[in-house]
């Protein structure tokens, strides 16, 4: 079945048919929901997942609490080169789980367990997949990780024409790199609001 819906999602996100694409990824994600959930005796583990694809990095974060999916976040930081910076800055404001797992091997981790302790005042483990339980859990996490990159992959495809399509239709000389529309709207001349909105290439 998932194999099933994932061909479909694709072949909606390559003809443009993004709405339908999104509920089967939604549909896809409950599925792995409800498998990552019978996943039992994990405690608390918050698993960080980096995929790169056409020079586009994506990193997903999932969180367990007490065995629990408690969701995701999906991150696509720009000339992110070594995972190890994007856990501290993470972390910089958030409390530390008992263990971090990555699917990303870090060299100097005792370190970054260190710097980790001395701003949270909390011990946590960083590891990469080793046993089954492990395996499973980044399996899922970089499953999610890849549907999130291959829509923001077909996002940029698709704004990219838009502004193509723009620079044609008002002839000029190069494609757009940044449009801003600017409104200003009142009630009976009270209450004035002034809005921007910014369309680039990575969209609104």
């Amino acid at each position: 079945l998932i194999t099933q819906l994932k061909q479909e999602m694709n072949s909606l996100s390559k003809n443009m048919e993004n709405e339908k694409a999104t509920l089967i990824r939604d549909r896809l994600k409950s599925i792995q929901y409800i498998r990552a959930n019978s996943i039992e005796n994990i405690g608390n583990i918050d698993v960080i997942t980096k995929v790169e694809k056409n020079d586009i990095c994506c990193v997903e974060v999932t969180v367990y609490r007490n065995g629990q999916n408690f969701g995701s976040q999906t991150y696509f930081p720009s000339n992110l080169e070594d995972i190890s910076s994007f856990i501290f800055q993470f972390y910089y404001s958030k409390a530390t789980p008992e263990l971090i797992l990555t699917n990303q091997k870090i060299e100097d981790y005792k370190l970054l367990e260190t710097a980790l302790f001395t701003l949270r005042k909390t011990r946590s483990k960083i590891i990469f997949p080793k046993n089954k339980i492990q395996r499973k859990l980044s399996t899922l996490a970089e499953q999610n990780c890849l549907f999130s990159l291959n829509e923001k992959i077909n996002l940029l495809i698709k704004t990219e024409s838009i502004f193509e399509s723009i620079q044609e239709l008002f002839g000029l000389e190069s494609i757009p790199q940044r449009i801003e529309v600017y409104d200003n709207s009142h009630i009976m001349g009270q209450s004035a609001v002034g809005v921007m909105i910014v369309a680039t290439k990575e969209g609104f």
